[in-house]
């Protein structure tokens, strides 16, 4: 590697970082903004404030956990049960991205018992589907086994068609994990029933993904195939595309249609620069450059793995930004709060 080579390349690593954070800036701006607005217009609706962190914890979770403790403490002030249960959803889903797993089956209990004490089925099976994913990632198998049979037996009481599908959906994975496919065929076609495209689109696409992970071990990768291009094509399903376009880049690979998944693979890091979303194209370069390997391409393999390598430090650059920049808004907001707390007092 030549003298000029490394030197346009660090100019080139410097250049991108800069546009990364300056590409992601302006929304995150925008979303400061519609936090502040959200304090200072309604400082008591605690149910704004959950939304504002479920729609942005995934980019900006500081920001979503700050918004959320302040919805934990108007809950806890007016004993709004119903808030306080959503309250502890949204800090899951803030704790899970901060990979504060334990602190996230935490609340997830507490929002277990208090749903069962209210009698509401909608947030007890909300709470075991949450403890459910923690469980299975971080293999707490007694704890998976001890959730099933709670899980069957909600399907046994008066919930919505919605619910109903849900938990089917949780035992066909949790059956097909166990490789007991029989089992976990019967429970994703009972889901089906239940299921329709006018369901909550996180749902529909978690099936659309079981059906497809079923497809692929009983042989039929075209009808796996077809799914995930269903998924990839549906622009209701948002978050889905990424795992969508990874599987079928890897269905195409193992089925030794090579350049058809370099072309998909390509198409995949086209549309995550559209997106802009850093974390979908150091995926998608993740794909291509194994794609590129395998094709014997190693020029481009190698060319693709530093462009890889470059949005990987874009992406610690701007996550590191972004954490400065939430503590420096907690810091005023807690100001304010105090400034306030002084004038209501004189």
């Amino acid at each position: 590697m030549t003298k000029a080579f490394i030197y346009i390349s660090s100019w080139l690593v410097i250049f991108l970082l800069f546009q990364g954070n300056a590409m992601c800036q302006p929304l995150y701006d925008d979303v400061v903004k519609e936090y502040k607005d959200i304090i200072e217009e309604s400082p008591q609706d605690g149910h704004s404030l959950v939304n504002f962190s479920n729609s942005y914890y995934r980019y900006f979770p500081r920001l979503a956990r700050e918004a959320v403790l302040r919805a934990d403490k108007i809950a806890l002030t007016s004993r709004d049960k119903k808030l306080q249960m959503e309250v502890y959803l949204a800090l899951n889903n803030v704790h899970t991205k901060l990979d504060k797993r334990d602190s996230g089956i935490y609340v997830l209990q507490v929002l277990l018992d208090m749903a069962r004490s209210s009698g509401d089925l909608y947030y007890e099976l909300e709470a075991m589907r949450d403890l459910y994913a923690h469980y299975k990632r971080i293999e707490m198998d007694e704890q998976l086994d001890g959730l099933i049979p709670e899980i069957r037996s909600i399907l046994s009481k008066n919930i919505t068609d919605d619910m109903k599908a849900t938990a089917f959906l949780l035992l066909n994975n949790y059956f097909g994990m166990l490789e007991n496919h029989d089992s976990a065929q019967v429970y994703l076609d009972s889901a089906e029933i239940y299921l329709t495209e006018q369901s909550d689109p996180d749902m529909y696409s978690k099936y659309l993904n079981d059906r497809a992970v079923d497809m692929f071990i009983e042989g039929d990768t075209h009808a796996a195939l077809d799914i995930y291009f269903k998924l990839i094509d549906d622009d209701d399903i948002d978050h889905a595309k990424d795992e969508a376009y990874h599987n079928a880049v890897m269905i195409l690979s193992w089925m030794g249609r090579l350049n058809d998944a370099d072309s998909l693979s390509l198409l995949s890091l086209e549309m995550a620069m559209e997106r802009n979303r850093l974390s979908e194209i150091l995926s998608a370069y993740y794909d291509r450059t194994k794609i590129l390997e395998e094709l014997g391409d190693y020029q481009k393999a190698f060319e693709s793995y530093e462009q890889m390598d470059i949005y990987d430090d874009s992406l610690f650059s701007v996550q590191t930004a972004n954490a400065v920049a939430e503590t420096q808004i907690k810091y005023d907001l807690s100001k304010r709060d105090a400034e306030l707390k002084i004038q209501s007092s004189q």
